[in-house]
């Protein structure tokens, strides 16, 4: 504002004042020392007040980059671990297909050594009886011949006492007897 303007705006208001246009009561007053207080401001402090709202402007324009550059930084982050649990979980799928797959192996070697293990007890087992039968058979075997000789022994001691059983006879009986024993 120019100071011819100024000074019109002042003539005018005194008129006013002097023709009883404006009166002065408190409201006046209120209403006058307002203006000249936004005269004044924007006058003098008008640079100053400009230089702490600018300020102010650029420290909340730096907040706000701040806390953008934040939630940029935590989307980044949040996307990155998506992205490692998702892997995560498609190791981990791998790993449990892997080992059911080891643990399959593990049976079916599991179920081959128990069938190997069941067949060879069963097979020693057998060899048992076998044994036993053959030890068995051995001793009913050792009796009767046991006692087929001393039944043969008995009866060529009964003959021989007899005077009708010569010598060639008892010579046969012996050599078939002997024959027998060699045919066992």
């Amino acid at each position: 504002m120019s100071y011819n303007l100024i000074f019109q705006l002042i003539l005018l208001f005194l008129i006013f004042i002097s023709k009883e246009f404006i009166v002065f009561n408190e409201e006046i007053l209120v209403l006058l020392a307002f203006f000249i207080f936004i005269f004044l401001v924007i006058n003098y402090a008008k640079s100053s007040i400009n230089e702490s709202l600018n300020d102010k402007l650029e420290q909340i324009k730096n907040e706000f980059d701040f806390y953008k550059n934040l939630q940029k930084q935590t989307i980044s982050y949040l996307i990155s671990y998506h992205k490692k649990q998702t892997l995560l979980v498609d190791n981990i799928k791998k790993i449990l297909f892997f080992s059911k797959e080891e643990l399959k192996y593990i049976e079916k070697s599991y179920v081959f050594f128990w069938s190997n293990k069941l067949r060879t007890n069963f097979e020693d087992k057998l060899k048992k009886i076998v044994s036993c039968e053959f030890q068995k058979n051995i001793f009913i075997q050792n009796f009767y011949v046991l006692n087929l000789s001393k039944f043969f022994i008995f009866k060529y001691e009964i003959l021989v006492k007899f005077v009708i059983f010569n010598k060639k006879v008892r010579k046969n009986i012996v050599l078939k007897s002997l024959n027998f024993f060699k045919n066992l």
